[in-house]
């Protein structure tokens, strides 16, 4: 491959060549030393420098962005947003995200194109509830042929979510179910949550252990599961 030979002074973009780099690619490609107009200085591809791929460190796409007229969506309305003012963004110097307040009362950060092209139109409330345009009365079944019931407010649901047959376990018990209690389908059906076909297993048991501490183990058992039986 023929090296692009430039010359040490030569200006290009916002890059000034001032010495040949000491760095060669695998593929034996010529490098130059060069110093942005910001100070910036680097090794830079000859290639890239003649063809125009480089032309700064950066500095050249911030300020062609800068010039770029900003759209004015202060205040406009997408979905349930209203865009507040305009923020930085993961870092980004660029003015393009808004911070928006969502009708829910919640605060989020959105870019104007995303907002513009209806890609964003809440803070996620939207997509929660009868409002989504999937809503299936708050039952889906999974993958595995269980049911999942919209419970949003129970404190163990994931993403509003929660197995049908452990919320109808903890109706039969009165109280929520701990993370070692499990609820077995006795027809071996996963969507028959009806209450006669569901009853509670216990997954993990005690390793061995001296005797007092069984017996201690198993009041404690007995206390929580069939206190009928102590009296």
């Amino acid at each position: 491959m023929k090296k692009l030979e430039l010359q040490i002074g030569e200006k290009y973009n916002y890059w000034t060549i001032i010495s040949l780099s000491d760095f060669v690619s695998k593929k034996g490609e010529r490098y130059y030393k060069c110093q942005c107009k910001c100070g910036t200085i680097r090794d830079v591809k000859a290639y890239h420098l003649n063809s125009g791929g480089s032309k700064s460190c950066g500095c050249f796409v911030k300020e062609t962005m800068s010039k770029i007229k900003r759209i004015d969506i202060e205040g406009q309305k997408f979905g349930k947003l209203t865009p507040i003012k305009r923020v930085h963004h993961n870092n980004s110097k660029h003015l393009n995200h808004w911070l928006c307040k969502c009708d829910c009362g919640n605060e989020v950060i959105s870019s104007t194109g995303a907002l513009r092209r209806g890609k964003h139109l809440s803070c996620g409330c939207i997509r929660k509830g009868d409002e989504n345009h999937n809503w299936k009365g708050g039952r889906i079944t999974t993958k595995f042929g269980y049911v999942k019931k919209h419970a949003p407010k129970h404190p163990n649901n994931i993403i509003g979510y929660v197995l049908e047959h452990r919320l109808v376990m903890e109706d039969i018990i009165g109280r929520y179910l701990e993370p070692n209690e499990e609820v077995h389908h006795k027809n071996g059906i996963r969507d028959d949550n009806s209450k006669e076909n569901l009853e509670l297993w216990v997954k993990s048991q005690p390793p061995g252990q001296r005797v007092d501490d069984m017996v201690n183990f198993c009041y404690n058992f007995l206390k929580k599961y069939k206190p009928e039986i102590l009296k």
